[in-house]
């Protein structure tokens, strides 16, 4: 692995500084597009910084869960990889994942609620 590799890896894993937007602005509404990493890292920062929600995209199921346990439903939003991965089959394991594990209205919000509500898109 070159240097280069081994710099952004550390960089993926590093938690954002204090002085980040979010931390700066905690009232702004904020997402954080978690692509193939929700790591245990993103969200302990969703934890102290409530204004952001996590978007799950191309991440492993067991962290989508685990991220819905600890930051609730509210805070976490469908993602599907597209186009690199099929969104029929993303949300295929969104509904497996969900079932018995959430309620239809959590289902909902997870699914759609919380990015209209992120953008302004509600009925």
């Amino acid at each position: 692995m070159g240097t280069n590799s081994i710099q952004r890896k550390r960089y993926y894993h590093q938690r954002p500084r204090e002085n980040s937007g979010s931390f700066r602005f905690p009232s702004a509404a904020g997402v954080f597009l978690a692509f193939h990493d929700l790591s245990d890292a993103a969200i302990e920062v969703a934890q102290e910084c409530p204004n952001i929600t996590l978007i799950g995209s191309g991440v492993r199921a067991v962290n989508i869960l685990k991220a819905i346990k600890i930051l609730g439903a509210e805070r976490v939003c469908f993602g599907s990889d597209t186009p690199f991965a099929l969104m029929h089959v993303e949300l295929a394991m969104y509904e497996a994942l969900m079932r018995d594990q959430v309620t239809e209205q959590d289902r909902d919000l997870i699914l759609s609620g919380n990015i209209k509500r992120l953008f302004g898109l509600e009925d």
